[in-house]
């Protein structure tokens, strides 16, 4: 997903004084070093990013900075910055009717952290997609599951082995 993020803003630039410089998240520092880096350092005009979160802090740092940026994903304060997401309930709706289409009932969604806004507490995704609509059982709470958490190694390793 992400390399066709990158290729896809690389390739917008071509042919414009511009260039596309990736800055990796390194573990164990926080997600607003590497931003707060370029900002100190002006080693970039503008910084696209993701993994939004409701409040990110690397949203309101730099719109306390007035340093232009542009995120993958929705914050609290989207209407004040410029931003682009998938439908991700429209991406649930359509995956929970081809899966019932398919004679699939019993279905885990395996969830991104509840803490970014594409994650089950967004308001959109937080939704087991039109489940009933399409003939399935609605999941259980055991069966939304993080990719970390213990319900995902307990119900979708099984899952997957069918």
């Amino acid at each position: 997903m992400i390399s066709r993020l990158v290729a896809a803003s690389a390739g917008a630039l071509s042919g414009t004084p511009y260039h596309l410089v990736v800055i990796p998240e390194i573990p164990g520092q926080s997600l607003l070093d590497p931003v707060r880096y370029v900002v100190e350092t002006r080693s970039a005009d503008a910084v696209i990013f993701n993994r939004i979160q409701p409040q990110d802090p690397r949203v309101a740092y730099l719109r306390e900075k007035g340093f232009p940026f542009v995120t993958h994903g929705r914050s609290d304060w989207h209407a004040d910055h410029a931003w682009f997401d998938y439908d991700n309930d429209g991406f649930g709706r359509r995956a929970v009717a081809h899966l019932a289409r398919r004679g699939w009932r019993n279905l885990l969604l395996i969830a991104p952290p509840a803490t970014e806004t594409y994650g089950p507490g967004d308001g959109g995704g937080r939704r087991p997609w039109s489940t009933a609509q399409a003939g399935c059982q609605p999941p259980a709470a055991s069966a939304l599951a993080t990719p970390h958490s213990r319900s995902a190694r307990q119900y979708g390793a099984p899952a997957c082995r069918r």
